[in-house]
């Protein structure tokens, strides 16, 4: 049994490491397409009355290309009016808003990231 375990914990180390390179490649955030309809929302909400839109985004720590690629890849699919509306946080709980729309639901603005 402690045999399948290792080779399973190997595993998922191995599909880790590749999923790392992956995202550590240089384009990877410029290459991403965004969701449909995605764009074309944000920019509805950016021009609601009374209604601020930021892009909240989190940059990977050992990826030295992953801040500028998340500004390009904005200013490629929003445009250079965008650029400002950009918060770069390795915390997004630190960000007041009354919504946040995230991928990862451990982000709840109630004492941090799990």
């Amino acid at each position: 049994m402690k045999e399948v375990e290792a080779v399973i914990h190997a595993l998922s180390f191995l599909s880790q490491e590749k999923a790392i390179s992956i995202w550590e490649s240089k384009n990877f955030f410029i290459e991403l397409d965004p969701l449909p309809g995605a764009v074309e929302a944000v920019k509805q909400m950016a021009n609601l009355a009374d209604t601020d839109v930021f892009i909240c985004t989190s940059p990977i720590k050992k990826y030295r290309y992953c801040p500028y690629e998340k500004y390009a890849w904005v200013e490629k699919h929003f445009g250079p009016e965008f650029l400002e509306q950009i918060v770069l946080t390795r915390d997004k709980t630190v960000v007041s808003a009354d919504l946040l729309i995230d991928d990862r639901p451990d982000i709840t603005g109630e004492g941090g990231a799990a």
